[in-house]
């Protein structure tokens, strides 16, 4: 079961994109 990880992933991954956004 590695849907927290994959979520975790996921969630990271929009916080990148946000930072690059800004």
């Amino acid at each position: 079961v590695h849907d927290i990880s994959k979520k975790a992933g996921i969630f990271t991954e929009l916080s990148l994109n946000k930072t690059k956004l800004t």
